[in-house]
């Protein structure tokens, strides 16, 4: 048995997340796909209903996730990644004078440039509201 958190998987379960791994690197990404296969790899086929009533159980999905990182959806460090190759290749491109590279690059300043003063606006804003003020200490209050 496995054990996740909280959660114990039976051998059963970990049978059909090995198939089910093997399956996805094989192109089958799908649960149907995974419970069809599992007619001729394992003794009893792993029914929807099956599986669903897996899906329910607490710590069932985190424990099944463990095997299959591409469901844990986008990380900061993915959007850093992707932010760098961003940028990287426009810096690129513009060092090849391509025009539409200098055309996102004055898009994305500019728009960078606007949510920095709308942001530092409100703030701003916020400070002069009386509820704002509560934070600092007049000065005469000070002495």
């Amino acid at each position: 048995m496995a054990l996740t958190g909280q959660f114990i998987a039976d051998k059963r379960m970990e049978q059909f997340r090995k198939l089910a791994r093997d399956q996805y690197d094989c192109g089958s990404k799908m649960v149907s796909k995974w419970c069809k296969a599992s007619r001729k790899a394992m003794k009893r086929e792993v029914s929807i209903s099956e599986w669903k009533s897996w899906e329910r159980l607490d710590g069932f999905m985190d424990w099944w996730n463990e095997e299959f990182p591409e469901f844990g959806g986008v990380t900061i460090a993915d959007l850093r990644c992707a932010e760098h190759e961003f940028w990287s290749g426009i810096v690129e491109a513009m060092s090849e004078r391509e025009a539409w590279a200098f055309g996102v690059f004055a898009k994305a300043a500019a728009a960078q440039k606007a949510a920095e003063q709308h942001n530092n606006g409100e703030l701003e804003d916020w400070l002069n509201q009386p509820q704002g003020k509560g934070w600092f200490a007049e000065a005469a209050e000070a002495k």
